[in-house]
């Protein structure tokens, strides 16, 4: 009797153990399936990027990938301290009309 219980003990052990691992090779499969979708979304940027480039050079043969990215970089760095500079000249003029409307009503 001892010995029929301890064996259908160690069978539900193995059959639990037979479900965890199929999951765990389930799970693997999925993850591996997504990994390979990730690298050849990867690739297609990649090629997109060298088409980029090349086109670039093709229109500015005289700057390299890097300078024009540089140079993207610098305008809008410009442009960006254009807006901050109105913005702040905007609130220059809206302090003083302030300080002129105080000064009139005390």
């Amino acid at each position: 009797m001892y010995l029929g219980m301890k064996l259908k003990d160690m069978e539900e052990r193995l059959e639990a153990a037979e479900r965890s691992r199929d999951e765990a090779l389930r799970e693997a499969h999925m993850w591996r399936a997504e990994l390979a979708k990730e690298r050849e979304h990867a690739v297609v940027l990649e090629a997109a990027l060298l088409r980029a480039n090349v086109k670039q050079t093709i229109v500015h043969p005289k700057l390299t990938p890097i300078a024009i990215s540089e140079e993207a970089i610098s305008s809008n760095c410009v442009a960006s301290f254009a807006n901050e500079a109105s913005d702040i000249s905007s609130l220059d003029a809206i302090n003083l009309n302030e300080k002129k409307e105080k000064r009139y009503n005390l």
